[in-house]
């Protein structure tokens, strides 16, 4: 386990959600000094163009948002397994497993577009051909605890379609290769 700061998961955040595309040409972001003030503050800015975004990287579930204290751990081979997803049926969070499963089971995901299904394909693809993980699947993002969820509980806030991909190649019997994730863990004083 590898201590990170809040600017680091801010930082990959902002490199693999396709919302932030725009700015994947941006020095702060291909070569990050993340021990520049000037540099964190402007990628901060960047990711709080979707204040939603900003929740899934500080908890704010009982007021003023709040840092979590930031992880980058190895995933085990089936760590995706019991992780929540940040999709729903209802106000039941899907978890990554059920997903993965359901995907292996039937070849679709219900209430998702073909596109989906075609990108947890193409990451599954990715994964399995080298021997090393492509640098997003070690960008995934997981944070605990959510108001619905149990306390242990994380829940992908960026990857979930990588974090399908593992589980969906886990339950194949593909080979995996070695996975590091960000985890955010709220500590309650």
């Amino acid at each position: 386990m590898r201590p990170v700061t809040e600017s680091e998961v801010v930082w990959q955040y902002l490199r693999w959600h396709s919302e932030y595309r725009d700015s994947s040409h941006l020095p702060i972001i291909i070569a990050p000094d993340l021990n520049e003030p000037s540099q964190n503050d402007a990628r901060w800015r960047l990711l709080a163009r979707n204040e939603g975004h900003v929740q899934r990287v500080r908890y704010s579930f009982q007021g003023s948002p709040v840092a979590y204290q930031w992880s980058a751990r190895r995933v085990a081979r089936d760590g995706f397994r019991a992780v929540s997803s940040n999709y729903s049926i209802g106000s039941r969070l899907l978890s990554i497993s059920e997903m993965a499963m359901r995907y292996v089971s039937h070849g679709d995901l219900p209430g998702f577009d073909a596109g989906f299904c075609r990108i947890v394909e193409e990451n599954v693809r990715r994964l399995i051909d080298d021997a090393e993980a492509p640098p997003d699947f070690n960008g995934i993002i997981l944070c605990r605890p959510h108001p619905i969820l149990p306390a242990q509980t994380y829940r992908v806030v960026e990857g979930t379609k990588r974090a399908i991909a593992v589980q969906v190649a886990c339950l194949r019997d593909l080979r995996v290769p070695t996975l590091h994730s960000y985890f955010g863990d709220h500590i309650t004083s």
